[in-house]
C-alpha cells in the first residue's frame, strides 16, 4: 500500500469514528445540561480556542513548515515555554474579567493542554506521521466520551466536569504522541528555531485563525451579552453549528493529507489544489443534502426539548459549509507554501466585513442574524482566496472551478483509495 493510500484510508477510518463520538458528546451534553448547560459549555470551549490560538503563535500549524527545516529539540522546547506562558497570561487575563477561581484554573489547564496537542499532532504531521496524528485524535474522543459517561454514572456531570474530561482526553493523546517522538526527525544540523523566526510565522497564521474563530462565533458573545436568555440562544446556535460542522468532518480531514502532501512536493501543486477544492465541495454537497432532509422532529428527539429551531439554523448555514470547505483547500494550500500572509489576510478581511453585519443583525434577529453573518464572512473568505490563488498560478484555465472528465477521472481515483 502506497504511502498516500494508507494516509488515505487511516484518514477517513479514524475520522469516521471520531465524527461519531463528537455527535454522542453533543448530544449528552444537550439531553443532559439542556440548551443553558450547552450554551455555557460553548463559551467556555471558545475560550478554550482563543487561549490555545493564541499558544500556537509559536508553533502551531507552522511546525508542519518548520519540521524539516530547524532542529527538533528546538522546536520543542520553545513550543512548550510559550504555551507554559500564554497558559499564565490566560489565567491573569480571566482574573481580571473576575472569572471564579475554579473557572480560571479549569480554563488555564484546558489552553496549556490544547496549545501541546496541536504542538505534538502538527510535528507529527510535518514528519508525515499522519496516521499517529489520526490515532491521536481518535485517542482523545475515546477519553473524553469515556469520561463523560463514567462523571453521568456517578452523577456527577456539569458543566466544569464536561471540560474536566476533555482535558482528561488531551492529556492521554499528548502522552501518546510523546511515546511515538522517537519517531520524529532528529538532525542536530539543522538550525534552531528562534522566537523572533516563529512568531513571524506563527503570529501571522494564528492571527488569521483568530480571525476565521471569530468569523463564525463573534455572535456566542453578543448573542450571552445582549439577551436574559443569552446562553439558551447560544446553545442552540452553537449546537446547529458544531453539527453542521462536524458533518463535513471526513471530507475536512482530507486536509491534513493535502497539507503534508504540499508541503513536501513541488509539482503540479496548483492543479492537484484544484483538484482539492472540488472534491471538498463535491463531498460537502453530498453530507448537506443528507442534512437538508431531516426531519426537524428528529433534531427535537436527538438533543431534546429546548432545541427545536437546529434544523431551522442548519439549514440557514448550508452555504457557509459550502463555501468553508473550498476556503480548506485553499488555506492548505497557502499554509503548506508558507504562505501564511494570504490566509491571515483574507481571513481578516472577511472579519471586518462580516462583523460589521453581526453587530447589525444580531441585536435585531438574534441567531438568524448569526447564521447571516456567517454565510457573509465564509463567503467574502472563499471568494478573496480563489482571487489569490488564480493570480499565482495565471496558467490554470479560467474554468478550473468548473468539473470536467479529467477532474472526474482523479477524483475517482482518490475515492478509490479509501476501501
Amino acid at each position: 500500500m502506497s504511502a498516500t493510500k494508507k494516509n488515505l484510508t487511516n484518514t477517513f477510518l479514524s475520522t469516521g469514528i471520531i465524527l461519531i463520538l463528537q455527535v454522542v458528546n453533543i448530544v449528552l451534553s444537550t439531553q443532559l445540561l439542556g440548551s443553558e448547560g450547552r450554551g455555557q459549555i460553548s463559551l467556555y470551549l471558545l475560550h478554550i480556542a482563543i487561549g490555545a490560538q493564541i499558544g500556537s503563535m509559536v508553533g502551531g500549524e507552522a511546525l508542519v513548515f518548520f519540521t524539516p527545516r530547524f532542529n527538533l529539540k528546538s522546536l520543542l522546547s520553545l513550543s512548550i515555554q510559550w504555551n507554559a506562558f500564554i497558559m499564565i497570561l490566560s489565567m491573569t487575563t480571566f482574573w481580571w474579567f473576575e472569572f471564579s477561581n475554579e473557572s480560571i484554573l479549569l480554563l488555564g489547564g484546558a489552553i496549556f493542554l490544547q496549545s501541546s496537542f496541536q504542538l505534538f499532532t502538527q510535528l507529527g504531521i510535518g514528519n508525515l506521521l499522519i496516521t499517529k496524528s489520526n490515532k491521536a485524535f481518535l485517542l482523545s474522543q475515546c477519553i473524553f466520551t469515556t469520561c463523560i459517561l463514567v462523571f453521568h454514572s456517578y452523577n456527577s456531570l456539569t458543566e466544569t466536569s464536561f471540560i474536566g474530561a476533555y482535558m482528561i482526553g488531551l492529556s492521554v493523546a499528548i502522552g501518546f504522541m510523546i511515546v511515538h517522538t522517537k519517531k520524529f526527525k532528529t538532525n542536530s544540523e539543522l538550525p534552531s528555531l528562534t522566537l523572533k523566526k516563529a512568531l513571524s510565522n506563527g503570529f501571522v497564521i494564528q492571527f488569521g485563525n483568530l480571525a476565521q474563530t471569530f468569523n463564525s462565533r463573534l455572535s456566542y458573545f453578543l448573542l450571552e451579552s445582549l439577551f436574559a436568555n443569552g446562553k439558551a440562544l447560544v446553545g442552540v446556535y452553537s449546537t446547529a453549528l458544531l453539527v453542521s460542522e462536524k458533518a463535513l468532518v471526513v471530507p475536512k480531514s482530507l486536509g491534513r493529507v493535502q497539507l503534508a502532501e504540499t508541503a513536501n512536493q513541488a509539482n503540479s501543486l496548483a492543479l492537484r489544489t484544484s483538484q482539492y477544492f472540488k472534491l471538498y465541495i463535491a463531498l460537502a454537497v453530498v453530507v448537506m443534502l443528507v442534512l437538508l432532509f431531516v426531519p426537524n422532529a428528529l433534531y427535537v428527539f436527538v438533543f431534546g426539548s429546548g432545541f427545536e429551531d437546529v434544523g431551522f439554523f442548519i439549514r440557514l448555514l448550508i452555504p457557509a459549509m459550502l463555501l468553508l470547505m473550498g476556503s480548506n483547500a485553499m488555506s492548505n494550500y497557502f499554509s503548506g507554501l508558507g504562505m501564511y500572509k494570504v490566509n491571515s489576510m483574507c481571513t481578516v478581511i472577511a472579519l471586518a466585513i462580516s462583523s460589521t453585519f453581526a453587530f447589525t443583525l444580531i441585536p435585531i434577529y438574534a441567531n438568524i442574524g448569526a447564521a447571516i453573518s456567517t454565510n457573509i464572512a465564509f463567503a467574502i473568505l472563499c471568494i478573496s482566496q480563489c482571487w489569490y490563488f488564480t493570480r499565482k498560478n495565471p496558467d490554470l484555465p479560467k474554468t478550473w472551478l468548473l468539473p470536467n472528465k479529467e477532474d472526474w477521472s482523479i477524483l475517482k481515483q482518490a475515492l478509490s483509495k479509501v476501501k
